[in-house]
């Protein structure tokens, strides 16, 4: 009975996890590309914040954390929305006998 009830919680916390990722949606190319810029703008942004940190006036160095920050919320927009490209449809593609669990650990372990 206890194995019945883990089970079931992993099947709704696994219902729960692709419900959050299938609310983002998938990306167009034009949209890869422009976050593919924004994040590569952010770590160059980056390097330079730490190769020169006391020849920056403020300014710059305020300009730079911009960049920086707006790498990192173009790379989670880009994960996010690429996650259900990742894991595979349970009810396609589950082995018989094999929890959507272990599908989930298979695909987020890629």
């Amino acid at each position: 009975m206890a194995k019945e009830r883990i089970e079931r919680d992993d099947e709704d916390l696994v219902r729960l996890y692709l419900t959050d990722i299938g609310q983002y949606p998938l990306l167009t190319k034009d949209d890869e590309v422009r976050l593919a810029q924004a994040i590569e703008a952010g770590r160059e942004a980056e390097e330079e914040l730490a190769k020169a940190p006391k020849g920056l006036t403020a300014a710059k160095k305020r300009e730079l954390r911009r960049g920086v920050i707006g790498g990192e919320q173009a790379q989670q927009t880009f994960v996010q929305s690429n996650l259900r490209l990742v894991f595979p449809s349970p009810r396609s593609t589950r082995p018989r006998g094999c929890r959507c669990s272990t599908l989930s650990k298979r695909a987020t372990s890629a």
